[in-house]
């Protein structure tokens, strides 16, 4: 099975519009496409925290996702109230359930995806840099990590495993919103199935799915869900 991504960039791996994906950099323009609700939340709350413009780019591009997935008009963007739940799993108490979105951000970067082809749905956005030679132990087991290192020659190993990072991060998110516990991401297992098209594979206690990641400039993006 094919895991297939429509994103507002142009050179993106393409699809079929099962999966709706949008990523921007934070503007104060974004404000303007707060609901009434997260506009409080922003101005009493939000704006004084230091991730606050994540916050409001996150919910932004995911506005943007979703009004692409359902075929809204861009003008009904400010209707779209999007809520955390305890666990901190965005929602949308009036969004049709069978809609599934997913948030991330990073240094002002939002990143979210949308679709109602799948169950659940989960994303990440991670910026390449140097890490610690012990990075890669914390999420990948010994098999997962010469795998990758063996079928992907082509990328720096800083970033090799930052795309690998942010894959598993995409697939905790996307098995979370299932109510699946995971107490580490290490406990799910993740392979590459085409590397050179961004497609990879995971599984949890049984559980499958797929997934596809890309890089724009100096972030990796990804996305997961399960089958």
């Amino acid at each position: 099975m094919t895991l297939n991504v429509l994103t507002n960039k142009s050179n993106s791996f393409l699809l079929n519009k099962k999966i709706y994906a949008f990523f921007k950099g934070f503007s104060v323009n974004d404000l303007h496409n707060l609901h009434k609700e997260e506009l409080e939340l922003w101005e009493n709350k939000k704006k004084f925290l230091r991730n606050g413009e994540n916050w409001v780019v996150g919910r932004v591009t995911a506005k943007y996702s979703i009004i692409q997935c359902i075929g809204l008009k861009s003008e009904d963007i400010t209707n779209i109230n999007i809520k955390n739940r305890q666990n901190g799993a965005p929602f949308c108490p009036n969004l049709d359930k069978k809609i599934k979105f997913s948030i991330a951000h990073c240094k002002g970067i939002g990143f979210s995806c949308s679709s109602s082809e799948f169950d659940t749905i989960g994303c990440d956005i991670e910026k390449v840099r140097v890490r610690h030679y012990k990075f890669p132990n914390y999420f990948l087991c010994k098999p997962e990590k010469e795998l990758w290192i063996r079928e992907n020659r082509n990328e720096d190993l800083h970033t090799l495993f930052t795309i690998a990072w942010s894959c598993k991060e995409a697939c905790y998110k996307c098995l979370s919103s299932a109510g699946y516990f995971i107490e580490t991401v290490f406990d799910i297992r993740i392979q590459t199935v085409l590397f050179e098209k961004g497609l990879f594979s995971f599984s949890f206690k049984g559980k499958k799915g797929i997934g596809y990641w890309d890089k724009h400039l100096d972030f990796v993006l990804s996305i997961a869900v399960t089958i």
